[in-house]
């Protein structure tokens, strides 16, 4: 169990701020992953046969993987401090990952009481993390993958709720399978209990002030992902490359990411105008730093054009949401006006 106290603690070195940033090329990280990867094997053969292990083989063997292990740690903390704090943050997970998965094989190869299948499944598990190490290049490319996340979530978001208003779930079922369905609570086109928890919604759940404000909502989130298009895109072709600039960017894209969704679930009722709105002037406000950064950081052309585009889909949205917020959703309120 020493062993395993050890790669516990010397994994928290990853927490030491660098004093003199190594730099250490992402390349030399897996290698080094691939040593610990090795090494665990050669311990894993070792026990395959039993306890009856000399101590001299048992001794070398455990002190090999240790000090791949340390070597592994090393080479992850010399490549933090140079490429941003994004790049940072992936090289310190993976490596704790790695770190939990050694130290688990460590706890479970000289155990006595470890079956083999349990011994098989510790260097399962040290051989997964070891060969999942996929660093990026630099900082760019490590916010730039950052950048397509958020991206794939405000898609997610802008494609359900083009949804909403298609009619596609509105087909007429059979008048017997309605009936028991309703009586069961499952039929979909019933107004939702706000008790209830809202796992799925029809256009019928949508009263005609509420489809307003989920039409407009779709756009927004449209319009959102656009604007994540105009500006990803570039970056990940890597036309940007001021890193401490995308770094900003990226901390408001995040935030931009929430408040995209925040507006998508706010959609389905019951809606609350103001708390969308707050949502949507949220994202605009972001959106408007995250443009300004991204073309601090030089190459992407149109940063600023895309932003405007999308803060006309955002005034669009709230003068929607501010009709419905004066009428309570009521389209006949508002006609009347």
């Amino acid at each position: 169990m020493a062993l395993q106290r050890a790669i516990t603690a010397e994994i928290e070195a990853l927490d030491v701020p660098v004093e003199v940033p190594g730099g250490t090329p992402v390349s030399r990280v897996s290698d080094a992953a691939a040593a610990v990867e090795h090494a665990a094997t050669k311990v894993q053969m070792l026990f395959s046969g039993g306890d009856d292990v000399p101590a001299d083989a048992a001794d070398s063997a455990l002190g090999e993987f240790h000090d791949a292990y340390a070597a592994f740690v090393a080479h992850a903390v010399s490549s933090l401090g140079t490429r941003g704090a994004t790049f940072d943050a992936g090289v310190k997970e993976a490596a704790r990952e790695v770190a939990s998965a050694c130290a688990a094989f460590a706890g479970t190869a000289t155990l006595p009481t470890a079956s083999a299948n349990d011994k098989r499944a510790a260097l399962s598990g040290v051989w997964e993390k070891c060969r999942a190490i996929k660093l990026p290049k630099d900082g760019r490319a490590a916010v730039s993958k950052a950048f397509m996340r958020c991206a794939t979530f405000v898609k997610d978001t802008a494609t359900e709720l083009a949804e909403i208003g298609a009619g596609a779930n509105d087909d007429d079922d059979d008048d017997d399978d309605s009936a028991r369905d309703d009586e069961e609570g499952l039929d979909p086109r019933r107004r939702p209990d706000p008790d209830d928890v809202d796992m799925f919604f029809d256009d019928a759940n949508f009263d005609a002030g509420e489809m307003r404000v989920a039409k407009q909502c779709a756009a927004f989130a449209a319009a959102a992902f656009q604007l994540m298009r105009d500006l990803v895109a570039p970056v990940v072709r890597g036309a940007a490359s001021e890193v401490g600039a995308l770094e900003r960017a990226l901390r408001l894209c995040v935030a931009f990411q929430r408040d995209v969704e925040n507006v998508g679930a706010g959609a389905y009722p019951p809606q609350d105008a103001e708390d969308l709105a707050r949502c949507v002037k949220g994202a605009m406000e972001r959106a408007g730093g995250m443009c300004a950064a991204i073309a601090e950081a030089g190459g992407v052309e149109g940063a600023e054009a895309a932003g405007a585009k999308f803060a006309a889909a955002g005034d669009a949205t709230l003068e929607t949401l501010d009709e419905a917020a004066r009428t309570g959703g009521d389209e006949s309120a508002g006609d009347a006006e």
